[in-house]
Parts: C-alpha cells; sequence; structure tokens
C-alpha cells in the first residue's frame, strides 16, 4: 500500500482525497495544512498530494525533494516563478503538475501502482534512490 500525504488536507480537495485514499485502499499517511510541516509529512509519504497554495509550494517542492518522494501539484493560480519551482524540482523527483485534478488524481493512482509493481519486480525499497553525478 501507497502511503500517501495531503498538502491542503483541510480544503475541499484535501477532504475528497482522503475520501479517495480510503475507498482505493491506500493509506494516508497524514495532511497538513497553512502552518504544517512539509518535511515531516514527506519523510512518512511515498507520494505527495499538494492542493495548497501558490505562496506554499516552493517549501513543499522542497520537502519533497530532500525527501525523494514524488509530488502531484494541483494547486491553482501558478505563475511562471512557479512552473520554474516545478521543473528544478522534476530533474530530481518525479512531478506531475495539471489543472485537470480528475485526470491528475487518477493518474497517480495510477503512477503508485505501477511504481509498486516495478519496486516488487526490481527488489528495490523506498531508500533506492536514483543518484545523479
Amino acid at each position: 500500500m501507497a502511503r500517501i500525504g495531503i498538502i491542503g488536507s483541510e480544503g475541499r480537495m484535501g477532504h475528497a482525497l482522503v475520501q479517495a485514499i480510503a475507498a482505493a485502499g491506500e493509506v494516508l499517511a497524514g495532511g497538513i495544512d497553512k502552518g504544517g510541516d512539509p518535511e515531516a509529512l514527506a519523510a512518512t509519504s511515498d507520494v505527495l498530494i499538494d492542493f495548497s497554495s501558490p505562496h506554499a509550494l516552493e517549501a513543499n517542492l522542497d520537502a519533497a525533494v530532500a525527501a525523494g518522494v514524488p509530488v502531484l501539484v494541483g494547486t491553482t493560480g501558478l505563475e511562471e516563478r512557479h512552473h520554474y519551482l516545478i521543473d528544478h524540482a522534476a530533474a530530481s523527483i518525479a512531478v506531475l503538475q495539471t489543472g485537470n485534478t480528475s485526470l491528475g488524481v487518477n493518474m497517480m493512482a495510477w503512477l503508485v501502482r505501477e511504481a509498486q509493481r516495478a519496486s516488487a519486480r526490481t527488489g528495490t525499497s523506498r531508500s533506492s534512490r536514483p543518484t545523479t553525478a
């Protein structure tokens, strides 16, 4: 089971994600909202889903990169600077940024399942991260 962390857990999408995670039989690693600790959440999650605010995006991406955890960014209202930050994070981790969250949530669920299958086939674990030169 994938441990899924939700950033923006108290919002409308956060509540919907909690229900979807339970219905899919996955594990909710936890959730944070404004003032929460994205680093602590990333450390206990296999994947993060961010529906917070553009203001929080940089810290959330930094936490995901530091933990080596993939992230789905469903945050709206992003500016050019935010897309640069997303591209920078994507050089280190898997990042899916989407404005169509219905598609995005379904895609993330599929990606989590595929990652689990690949991990089972190769015997890799969460601590096995690609290294860069």
